[in-house]
């Protein structure tokens, strides 16, 4: 899932070549996997190979065991020279430019309008089943956790016990489907973050110390047809429009670079750890065919039973 907060920063295909180099493995057989065994296991004929018939997708570098790149190309058209991206070649024109539709995936024609007690949690015990975060895996537990309750029988997160609560906010039919759930190792001190990127089902996933800070979090990637924010204390600190969708952006390589850098001095604010990261694991703990537990719009399943649960223990 990562080998840290900011890891792309050393790269992504590339740098599992080099990884994968330095523990000895031969660089030709490195390159191999990444090109043509992957285009030929995912049926990509016209790709992972420097031949006629193929796209001209191609990467120069200067040597194979530490894969520093010095060109790109792109369908032929080069898009990264010498450490320099040329901007030109990501530009979106008019006649490639996302249809209109894509554009309201949320108020419009998606999620309804959230009430301020949307996301309350009443338990009749305080045991509770919760997810169990485990750092850079997309594998969760399945706790049995003890929670704290206020007067009404509703769970209280807390930071200090690092149990956190969940939401799940459907946004495709306005259905009104809000999941609950109690989440255990995101280390917040404080706030919330938020993504409408939340596989496969792709609906506002939202984790937080506070209903009010989730509240606003929610609303915020709404008003901007989706994306990633963090909260905290009644304030948007950083947020990234991916208004495609709710799943892609607009701007150039560097704008998202710099929001993207943004959020993660956000989640340093609110005491995310730097182990794994955050938003990644959030968009994968909506995604029910991984075992252990995950949060749906319908509520908690369990992949054991292959089944929704209650949330009480």
């Amino acid at each position: 899932m990562g080998h840290s907060r900011l890891d792309w920063e050393d790269g992504s295909v590339d740098y599992s070549i080099r990884l994968a180099v330095s523990k000895g493995l031969d660089p030709v057989t490195a390159v191999q996997m990444a090109t043509i065994n992957a285009a030929e296991c995912f049926g990509l004929r016209h790709q992972g190979a420097i031949a006629p018939g193929y796209k001209a997708d191609l990467v120069i570098v200067d040597d194979l065991e530490k894969l520093a790149i010095r060109q790109v190309f792109k369908e032929g058209a080069c898009v990264f020279r010498n450490g320099e991206l040329q901007e030109d070649a990501f530009s979106v024109s008019a006649a490639h430019a996302s249809p209109e539709p894509l554009h309201s995936s949320m108020i419009q024609t998606g999620m309804m309008p959230l009430r301020a007690d949307a996301l309350e949690l009443p338990l009749e015990s305080d045991t509770c089943n919760a997810i169990g975060i485990i750092p850079n895996s997309l594998v969760t537990r399945h706790l049995k956790e003890q929670v704290a309750r206020d007067r009404e029988l509703r769970f209280i997160p807390s930071a200090a016990r690092d149990q956190l609560k969940l939401a799940v906010v459907e946004r495709h039919h306005r259905t009104g489907n809000i999941g609950l759930a109690v989440v255990k190792g995101f280390g917040f001190r404080k706030g919330a973050i938020v993504s409408s990127v939340a596989h496969d089902s792709h609906n506002i996933i939202c984790a937080g110390v506070t209903d009010e800070d989730m509240l606003l979090a929610i609303g915020h990637v709404a008003a901007m047809n989706g994306g990633l924010a963090v909260v905290a204390d009644g304030v948007v600190l950083a947020s990234l429009a991916l208004p495609v969708g709710g799943l892609l952006s607009e701007q150039s390589y560097s704008e998202v670079n710099q929001q993207m850098l943004g959020l993660y001095a956000a989640l340093r604010t609110i005491g995310a750890p730097d182990a794994f990261n955050p938003f990644l694991t959030l968009s994968f703990l909506a995604l029910p065919v991984i075992p252990e537990l995950k949060l749906t719009d319908k509520g908690l399943f369990e992949f054991a039973s292959n089944r929704h649960i209650r949330v009480q223990a």
